[in-house]
């Protein structure tokens, strides 16, 4: 529902009000991968996307998500890797910063999928 609500506001009230929605929303539960995910794709498709504040997004994701939500941590990873302003550098540190976080059960599936896409074999949605 808040990313309907994130939506609506991009649509109806511009980027600079859909940050202070994020805000507002973002300290309040319940909250979902799909909100973070909303808001990164609004500032994503804005003229001049802030890469500073699709990483605090991120961040603030994984602190909720990140021991179960793969695709995230994957995600994250691209952005560095596909952002005009990315820092392919950090994409090591995100890696083991995965690796340490997620559940043990998903850190083999995480590592194969990384890898594949790393490769080129695989692409996020």
């Amino acid at each position: 529902m808040k990313e309907c609500y994130l939506e609506w506001t991009a649509l109806s009230a511009g980027s600079k009000k859909v940050k202070e929605t994020y805000t507002r929303l973002s300290h309040s539960s319940p909250l979902s991968a799909n909100f973070f995910r909303k808001f990164i794709e609004i500032e994503n498709s804005k003229e001049k996307p802030k890469i500073k504040t699709q990483r605090d997004a991120y961040e603030a994701a994984l602190r909720h998500f990140g021991t179960h939500d793969i695709d995230l941590w994957l995600e994250y990873i691209t952005l560095e890797l596909k952002h005009r302003k990315g820092k392919p550098e950090k994409v090591g540190q995100i890696h083991y910063r995965a690796v340490k976080s997620l559940d043990d059960h998903l850190v083999d599936k995480f590592v194969t999928r990384y890898t594949l896409l790393q490769t080129g074999h695989a692409q996020l949605k």
